[in-house]
Formats: C-alpha cells, sequence, structure tokens
C-alpha cells in the first residue's frame, strides 16, 4: 500500500521578469517538522531537480517523512524557453566563476517554502495551499526501491521529524557537486541548518571562496569517492577540516554513482540522524 504525496511544482518571482521554479514532495501523512533541501548539479552537467542522485535523496527523503524541496537554478534549460540565452548567461557566470545570484535565487525559494511551512499545523493531516496551476502528480510512489512499503527504519526517521525547540522547521540540505558550491553560499544564512555535500568539484572550482564566510563550523559534512577526479580524498579532507566538518569516503566507482543511489541516499539520511 502506498501513501498518498502532496507533489507540486511552484513558482517564484525573482527579479525583474525572471522568475524560477522548484519542485515540492511530501507525504500526507508525514510530521511537519523537517525540510529537506537539495541542490542539484552544473546545468550543464546534468544539474536539475531530475538528476539521478537528486532524485534518489528525493525518494529517500519522502520516505523518511520530511518535506522535500528540489531546487532549480535561474535560467536553466528547463526554466529558459531560449537555450542560446540560457548558456550565455551560465557561461558568463562560470567565466567570472560568481555564482552570488543563484545562491540569492536559492535563499529566496527556501524561504517562500519556509514561509508556507509555518502556516502547516504541528497536529493532524497538511494543510498545504490547493496545487497551483501547473502542478502534477507525484513523480515517484512513496515506497521502498523493490516496491515494498517503507522500512521500520525510515518509519522511525520520520517519528522524529518534528519542529525544533523555537518551533521552527528542521532544515538539512543535501547538495550534490555544484551544488555544494551554491549550498556552502546559502548555508550561513539560514540560521541552524545543516548539510551534507556530495562529491563537491574540488578540481573546478575554488571552495576556499565560500568558506571564510560561512560561519559553518559544525554543522557540514562531506561524502566522497576514492576514484573521483572531480574531487579527491586529500582535497576532500582539506574541505572538511577548512570547513569545521566531517568527511567520509564512499565505497562507489566514480563521481556519478550510477547503481548506488539508493545506498547513497541512504547514508546522506543516516549522516543527518547521526549528527
Amino acid at each position: 500500500m502506498t501513501t498518498d504525496l502532496h507533489d507540486e511544482l511552484i513558482r517564484i518571482p525573482l527579479d525583474g521578469a525572471e522568475s524560477v521554479t522548484a519542485r515540492v514532495t511530501c507525504r500526507e501523512d508525514a510530521p511537519p517538522g523537517r525540510l529537506l533541501v537539495l541542490f542539484p548539479p552544473h546545468p550543464s552537467l546534468g544539474g536539475d531537480a531530475e538528476n539521478n542522485v537528486i532524485r534518489a535523496l528525493a525518494r529517500a527523503g519522502v520516505e523518511a517523512g520530511r518535506l522535500v524541496l528540489r531546487l532549480h537554478y535561474r535560467r536553466t534549460e528547463s526554466e529558459a524557453a531560449d537555450a542560446g540565452r540560457s548558456l550565455a548567461f551560465w557561461d558568463d557566470l562560470d567565466a567570472r566563476q560568481d555564482y552570488e545570484i543563484i545562491a540569492t535565487d536559492s535563499l529566496r525559494i527556501i524561504e517562500t517554502v519556509l514561509k508556507a511551512f509555518a502556516r502547516i499545523p504541528t497536529g493532524g493531516r497538511r494543510a498545504w495551499p490547493e496545487p497551483a496551476e501547473g502542478a502534477v502528480a507525484a513523480v515517484f510512489p512513496a515506497t521502498g526501491a523493490d516496491g515494498a512499503a517503507p522500512s521500520n527504519a525510515v518509519h522511525h526517521h520520520a517519528a522524529v521529524g518534528q519542529r525544533g525547540h523555537d518551533g521552527n522547521p528542521s532544515i538539512e540540505i543535501a547538495a550534490y557537486s555544484f551544488g555544494v558550491y551554491v549550498a556552502l553560499r546559502v548555508l550561513g544564512r539560514l540560521g541552524p541548518a545543516r548539510l551534507v555535500g556530495i562529491s563537491p568539484p574540488l578540481m573546478e572550482h575554488d571552495f576556499s571562496a565560500v568558506l571564510p564566510a560561512a560561519g559553518i563550523t559544525g554543522r557540514v559534512a562531506f561524502i566522497g569517492t576514492a576514484g573521483d577526479p572531480f574531487c579527491p580524498p586529500d582535497a576532500l579532507q582539506n574541505l572538511a577540516e577548512a570547513a569545521g566538518g566531517r568527511w567520509h569516503l564512499f565505497e562507489a566507482g566514480d563521481h556519478f554513482y550510477r547503481g548506488e543511489e539508493a545506498r547513497l541516499a541512504s547514508a546522506v539520511l543516516t549522516m543527518f540522524e547521526n549528527d
């Protein structure tokens, strides 16, 4: 038997005529206390909410009782009607290595969802607003990978998903590849949020530029693999130490986690539970 899901594509206005979408998914019976925000990789490298790692994290988060927010980035191909304009925009960001506008957009999306989150009662059935125009049906069922109902361990995660002592929701951030760079810029502006960063592309971006102002000591953990050319283990260890966080080597072949997505997602949720 499956649990009913709320799955909605929302649109958030940005500056000028710009806007961006994000996908919000949760079980209808999930406690309203935990928000899991997912930052995808670079839009030129599979960077959208349908990336294999992001989808696995979303599935696991929903099954574990989180409200899951999958971010899109400004002017990605799924957001922009003019693909050439989108590519030029991202080429310019890459040339300058300045992604502050993407971090600001991401923070605005999260804050918009948190405002709606605050209107959800702590007991009873979820009182999410009626789906907006363009909302779609759930993209995956709330079942395990084998089609069975979620395990007792997953139900345990849902049971502990309550609001924090101040009444605000617990915020967990899982970011993959380039998404880690953006998430680190956002993390220090979100109060008590926690981050698990998966395979940050340390050979492609200067992560030292995002750490000094982040104020994130003790709130981060990182996962990598021994065979990842974009995120060598020694560089990952240096990043974790600079951020005042933990790091873990995951048994997978490379940067892309093909065939290991479910196990990776389980490891990420375990890191949040054990923090």
